[in-house]
């Protein structure tokens, strides 16, 4: 099989994947996304200068979520499941 050079992960299997690695039992948990934002004066190509906002990614984490949702997995199911192998 061919080496891969790009892997995705939807955002609940990468709160899957924290929350077993910090051995979390209980609770939903979702990722969250620290941006860090900046502003600069760039050119669009015309050769004319405008103002711009730059985003980066600061961080990224789980967070206890206050109740399920579509983005938050539940720590003792995970827990209690064998981890799944991606093909």
């Amino acid at each position: 099989m061919p080496e891969a050079s790009q892997i995705e992960f939807k955002l609940k299997e990468v709160a899957e994947i924290l929350v077993r690695a910090q051995g979390i039992t209980e609770g939903h948990w979702m990722v969250f996304i620290r941006f860090g934002f900046a502003a600069a004066n760039i050119d669009s190509g015309t050769g004319e200068l405008g103002p711009a906002t730059i985003s980066r990614i600061e961080t990224i984490g789980i967070q206890r979520a206050p109740e399920p949702n579509s983005i938050s997995v539940d720590a003792s199911e995970i827990s209690s499941k064998p981890k799944a192998k991606r093909p």
